[in-house]
């Protein structure tokens, strides 16, 4: 298997509320203030619950040039569509690794995992020693995350139920060939023969993915999400996988928690920034639709590089469709009026900028949103 380590791990060799002896940069902080603690916690549960999955609805693109390159390999629709099954489906357990890039910090853990399909999750940390004991519990309908050393409990809605709602938007996509899959090689992760794909979607310059499809099952035991320039800023993969094993009936429990637990409302892991907030990384101020079809609301925003330039990406999200709204300073300043260049995709030049709107809504309907955009 690949050596997929980001950076140099969390230290593991200071005890709890020391002084990092290597960096100061390390993970491990004061365990009352603890905030590295939590939002590493953060940032890696919302990367556990989505991985495999991909965030229905938000696979992305490397490019219009590879996806047309790819469009035809039918094998790679075919695996991605058993991969999507059998994380639907399947039980599981087992030990896996996720390491994470997040504003300039690198956060590694393991973790050990039980999971029936879509319908439960549990996901306790062994490691770094700042996040042992931490779970993250979904049940299908509500999910929970336990800080034991903040004894703090957060509950929100289930990420696996949104998951449910996007598998059917994620197959439609495929067949219209909105995602495009390619077979890359054959590798091994924890010991079993595994067959990879690459995973894009048609005119998105954001993020894609790689999945390590096991040959007898179809489940996804490792996962890497690309950066447009080439980086990795999030991967995980099982070091030990049982399949088809007997489940405790309370292993979708909420988390055991002690006396005196703070519980408050849990924070939506695909909440990101305002556009706003992201127009300095950007370095242009951000244009957004002043319509939007009835239901959809913000989602979030971010920014990346693709050939050298600044892209802003606006999500907006119904709870079953998402639409992303790309912003890009244009090569020229005129004006140019919307052009389709694909089913699910318009674009248009407005104030200097390349503005690019993608999702599974009418023509009219999409049309009408990117003509809105001030």
């Amino acid at each position: 298997m690949r050596n997929y380590h980001l950076a140099r791990a969390g230290c593991h060799a200071c005890s709890p509320g020391q002084a990092c002896r290597r960096s100061s940069a390390c993970a491990i902080t004061d365990p009352i203030l603890n905030r590295d603690y939590v939002s590493q916690f953060r940032a890696l549960s919302a990367v556990l619950f989505t991985a495999f999955t991909l965030g229905f609805g938000t696979v992305v693109a490397r490019g219009q040039d590879l996806a047309r390159d790819i469009a035809s390999d039918n094998r790679g629709a075919l695996l991605f569509q058993r991969m999507l099954q059998a994380d639907s489906t399947l039980t599981l357990e087992g030990d896996q690794v996720t390491e994470v890039n997040r504003n300039g910090r690198h956060i590694h853990s393991t973790q050990h995992v039980i999971q029936n399909g879509l319908s439960g999750k549990r996901v306790t940390y062994v490691s770094p020693p700042g996040m042992v004991g931490a779970v993250v519990v979904d049940d299908g309908t509500t999910v929970w995350r336990y800080y034991p050393r903040r004894n703090a409990l957060e509950q929100g809605q289930s990420q696996l139920s949104k998951q449910r709602m996007h598998v059917p938007q994620t197959l439609r996509a495929l067949k219209r060939g909105n995602i495009v899959v390619t077979v890359a090689q054959n590798e091994t992760v924890a010991g079993r023969p595994c067959t990879v794909i690459q995973v894009h979607r048609r005119g998105d310059p954001g993020p894609w993915r790689e999945f390590w499809v096991d040959n007898a099952t179809g489940a996804p035991l490792q996962t890497v999400q690309h950066q447009p320039n080439g980086s990795r800023d999030a991967v995980t993969y099982f070091t030990r996988v049982s399949f088809n094993v007997p489940i405790a009936a309370n292993a979708f429990s909420p988390p055991s928690t002690s006396q005196g637990v703070t519980v408050s409302p849990l924070n939506d892991p695909n909440q990101g920034m305002s556009a706003s907030a992201v127009a300095g990384q950007a370095g242009f101020r951000p244009m957004e639709p002043t319509y939007l079809p009835l239901g959809f609301r913000f989602q979030s925003a971010g920014v990346s590089r693709f050939r050298n330039k600044s892209i802003m990406t606006q999500r907006f999200t119904n709870g079953q469709n998402t639409l992303s709204l790309f912003q890009t300073p244009a090569m020229r300043f005129v004006d140019r009026a919307p052009t389709y260049p694909r089913p699910d995709t318009v674009t248009m030049v407005i104030g200097g900028y390349r503005i690019v709107l993608v999702g599974n809504l009418s023509r009219d309907e999409m049309t009408r949103i990117i003509t809105s955009v001030r």
